[in-house]
């Protein structure tokens, strides 16, 4: 498979999933079901660093990052600022 191809088939694939979505939201709807229902909740450790990221508390967040995955502080960094659109 060359890369052209390889392309073309992620776009089906992405495609179907955007429609196979559509689909769900419009079967929880006819039932009457909440997704947020479905949804598990957040853990709290993700909470807690949720939480600092939006109380503009990065070091904390960090910190948090780092004791619940055991990974370095640029690591931590690099993913909170993922966690953030940067």
């Amino acid at each position: 498979m060359n890369e052209l191809e390889y392309f073309r088939r992620v776009d089906q694939l992405v495609t179907k999933v955007n429609r196979l979505e559509t689909l769900m939201q419009q079967l929880l709807i006819r039932l009457s079901i909440d997704p947020a229902e479905l949804l598990p909740p957040e853990p709290a450790e993700v909470r807690a660093i949720r939480e600092a990221l939006l109380s503009g508390n990065k070091m904390k967040a960090i910190q948090l990052y780092r004791s619940l995955y055991g990974v370095g502080v640029q690591e931590a960094q690099d993913a909170l600022d993922a966690m953030q659109g940067k």
